[in-house]
Formats: structure tokens, C-alpha cells, sequence
């Protein structure tokens, strides 16, 4: 799972569910995997464009003085989509 990365081209959809289907199978065997080590492995896993927007929020963030934490969204925003999709949620911890 920490070595999955999308490439430019890759359908960033797919991506993410196939990462979350990884998370799903690894805590059904038992595996613990702390919700701030999951959003970093999501955040590794993005192309290098996602790079620039990710920046962009924060940069924003701090000019109206909220705080911005990509971990804190990423893991809302999965949190989210895999109850959607699997109707199985993770805490978000």
C-alpha cells in the first residue's frame, strides 16, 4: 500500500477506492494502521500535481486564519466516500 502511487494519467477515482479497499483488507487481517499513517500513505500515493493544490488550500487557510490539516480533510472526505461505496466507516481518529 505505501508503495502505490498514481501517475498523471491514472483515474485518481480508482486510485483512491483501490487504497481504500487496501485499508479495508489490511484492518480485516488485523492490521492497525493509524488514521494520520493512512492519509500520509493517500497523500504520498497522488501524483506531484495534487501537490500544487494541496498547497494552495493551506496557502488560503492561513490568509483567513483558519487552520488547515490535509490529514483532517483527506480523512473526512474518505471517511465519506468509503461509507458511500462499502457502507463500512473508518473512525477518524
Amino acid at each position: 500500500m505505501m508503495e502505490k502511487r498514481a501517475s498523471e494519467t491514472d483515474d485518481i477515482h480508482a486510485h483512491l477506492d483501490h487504497m481504500a479497499l487496501s485499508y479495508k483488507h489490511l484492518s480485516g487481517m488485523g492490521t492497525a494502521i493509524h488514521n494520520e499513517d493512512y492519509a500520509s500513505m493517500i497523500l504520498m500515493s497522488l501524483p506531484d500535481s495534487y501537490t500544487t493544490h494541496l498547497e494552495t488550500l493551506a496557502d488560503v487557510a492561513i490568509s483567513i486564519s483558519r487552520t488547515f490539516t490535509a490529514t483532517t480533510s483527506l480523512l473526512k472526505q474518505l471517511n465519506l466516500q468509503t461509507n458511500d461505496k462499502y457502507g463500512a466507516g473508518h473512525d477518524s481518529n
